[in-house]
């Protein structure tokens, strides 16, 4: 019976320590994935931005080995980590990088699964991003927040007895000018 119960003992103390270590590993690999993938945002060269790109990748490996061997308990405290330090761009940037290099990065299906959302958010996101244009005479005020100048730092309002005039001020001098609601001109 005492053997019994040290064999116990001893694999619930090697099961902790092992959930510990791999605790630890993925939050210094989660740690890792963020300052490459900063690096990569700041090179100006693409030689630069794809060295940073690869050891990204190779930390999302690693971290998504963590990831598939975890048990629930300790995925929900992984899931904690990724969500406090990741961001959809960043996962959806490196996660597509690996997808180039299959044999090199390869990432195991359930941080593949947790990361779809951001993933889909991302492409969502970037899809919406992609349709807004540039100001124009003749849009709408609900048309230029939605344009790709977005809504001003300020607001001057004049308004008369037939009408109300509007400038709107953004950043790097930028002005935007609306009678009635509707744009007039654009200074940039």
């Amino acid at each position: 019976m005492k053997k019994v119960f040290t064999l116990l003992v001893v694999a619930t103390l090697t099961t902790f320590t092992a959930c510990q270590t791999s605790y630890r590993e993925f939050s210094k690999n989660t740690e890792e994935l963020v300052q490459y993938y900063d690096k990569y945002c700041n090179h100006t060269d693409a030689i630069g931005q794809d060295a940073s790109l690869k050891c990204a990748s190779s930390r999302l490996r690693d971290m998504s080995k963590y990831y598939e061997d975890a048990n629930e308990s300790t995925r929900n405290k992984l899931n904690d980590i990724l969500n406090d330090n990741v961001t959809p761009e960043m996962i959806y940037t490196v996660y597509t990088y690996t997808l180039d290099y299959p044999d090199q990065y390869l990432i195991q299906p359930a941080l593949v699964e947790y990361f779809r959302e951001y993933i889909d958010d991302f492409q969502k996101q970037a899809a919406i991003e992609s349709l807004k244009i540039d100001p124009a005479v003749g849009m709408t005020a609900d048309e230029v927040r939605n344009s790709t100048w977005g809504s001003p730092t300020d607001i001057s309002k004049t308004t008369t007895a037939n009408n109300v005039s509007e400038m709107w001020s953004y950043d790097s001098s930028r002005y935007i000018f609306l009678d009635n609601g509707i744009v007039t001109s654009i200074h940039e």
